[in-house]
């Protein structure tokens, strides 16, 4: 009874690690607790884990050693999922390594999170997490393997840890390079693998791991009762996001075969090779082609549906100059400037629009959608700021607030990156 227990235990824990993949990767919107995800989703392999841990305390010290691997498999989980999960923020492409995206400067981050305008509390989190992150591998990478006894291979291990989670966090759009959080994440792991080298805080650990006992049974099974239902919860609410965020297209006709307009967006009209009349639905939702288009849309889709779009605004023709700025309009606390431009033209809908006018008029070209927002910063009050990025001109806002802000319509030969609202606010004075 007890091989097969154990065997019971260890599937459960293998099964919850594929859920919290699923959770993490996939349905990860099902699964929000609180106002942060990836601390939400944690229970999921905590509780497998708390279940094996109680279970070896019946066993002898050499069959205890294999468990480390599971609490390490769990650890490994966790780490991907603060790092590179659906639920972090992405922040861009490969053209944030283009346009300087990272820090290379020590502390430089650290102090403007102790600065931030969200609080000190926002900053500490954020620290200390960092600090905190890589600290289970000085626990668990001398239990598994004994060259990690050694402290040179688990410094040089911990730091080419860190360096590879930040290049790849900056590789595929899930965060930034930064020197502080390599700083914070060896240091922590560091101190922690020094501390447990110490040999009464050795000697507890290797107490609770090995030598610790216990063979009552009713707490065993309490935790058995309480993984098992929220195994079959976790499982409960990925099938209730697929129904949530499965589109149906069943209850949609053609009424005929004429290309139909169904709306704007991003700079372009979107059709459909006929008149769809009925409803899509999602879940409990049902909505039109025409809300389709503008709250659940989906490229994918685009060959089932006849979707073909059509720009707005084409035939871009930029006038440039030699680095001048130009004042082009005010209103109140908003000014917008041409810098290194003379001219921008463009066409909508056949009409030939001068943006400098239209800007001061009508304002009938929304000319941001014809570029791709690359980079948003908000972690300073003093640096807040948007980069758009296009092949025929490139714009900064620079904020002063919420509601005000200065606009730099730039030449696209000249590269904007961190330093550049310091740069062009400069030159207005």
């Amino acid at each position: 009874m007890g091989k097969k227990l154990e065997k019971f235990y260890i599937v459960l824990f293998y099964i919850s690690c594929i859920i919290f993949f699923l959770v993490s990767f996939i349905f990860n919107d099902s699964v929000e607790l609180g106002t942060n995800k990836e601390l939400g989703n944690i229970y999921i392999l905590l509780l497998p884990c708390i279940l094996l841990y109680v279970y070896s305390l019946k066993l002898d010290n050499e069959n205890r050693k294999k468990y480390i691997k599971y609490y390490f498999i769990s650890y490994l989980l966790i780490l991907i999922n603060f790092c590179f999960s659906n639920a972090r923020y992405a922040f861009g492409n490969y053209n944030l390594i283009l346009n300087d995206y990272y820090n290379v400067i020590p502390f430089s981050s650290i102090k403007e999170l102790l600065t931030s305008e969200y609080g000190l509390g926002y900053g500490l989190y954020n620290i200390l997490g960092n600090f905190l992150m890589l600290t289970p591998l000085a626990i668990l990478l001398p239990l598994l393997f004994k060259k990690y006894k050694k402290n040179i291979r688990f410094i040089l291990t911990i730091l080419l840890v860190s360096i590879l989670i930040e290049v790849l966090q900056l590789f595929i759009g899930k965060g930034c390079f930064d020197i502080d959080d390599i700083i914070l994440n060896t240091s922590g792991a560091i101190i922690v693998y020094f501390i447990f080298k110490i040999k009464f805080v050795d000697k507890f650990v290797n107490y609770l791991l090995f030598e610790l006992t216990y063979k009552g049974k009713i707490i065993n099974y309490i935790i058995l009762i309480i993984t098992i239902l929220s195994t079959i919860y976790s499982i409960y609410r990925i099938g209730h996001d697929i129904f949530e965020n499965t589109l149906i297209f069943s209850d949609l006709h053609c009424e005929n075969n004429e290309k139909t307009l169904i709306g704007s967006k991003d700079n372009y009209y979107y059709y459909t090779k006929c008149k769809y009349t009925g409803e899509i639905k999602q879940g409990y939702m049902h909505y039109d082609i025409y809300d389709y288009l503008q709250s659940n849309y989906n490229p994918i889709y685009d060959k089932k549906l006849g979707i073909t779009k059509e720009k707005i605004i084409s035939d871009i023709k930029v006038t440039t100059n030699n680095n001048k700025l130009k004042l082009i309009y005010e209103s109140g606390d908003i000014k917008k400037y041409f810098y290194g431009i003379n001219k921008i033209e463009m066409k909508k809908d056949g009409i030939i629009y001068d943006l400098e006018e239209d800007i001061k008029g009508e304002h009938q070209l929304n000319y941001l959608d014809v570029l791709n927002q690359i980079v948003y910063m908000d972690r300073n009050r003093n640096r807040m700021y948007d980069i758009y990025k296009s092949d025929d001109f490139n714009v900064l806002k620079c904020y002063k607030d919420r509601f005000s802000f200065n606009e730099f319509i730039v030449d696209p030969n000249i590269k904007l990156d961190n330093d550049s609202c310091e740069y062009f606010n400069n030159l207005i004075k």
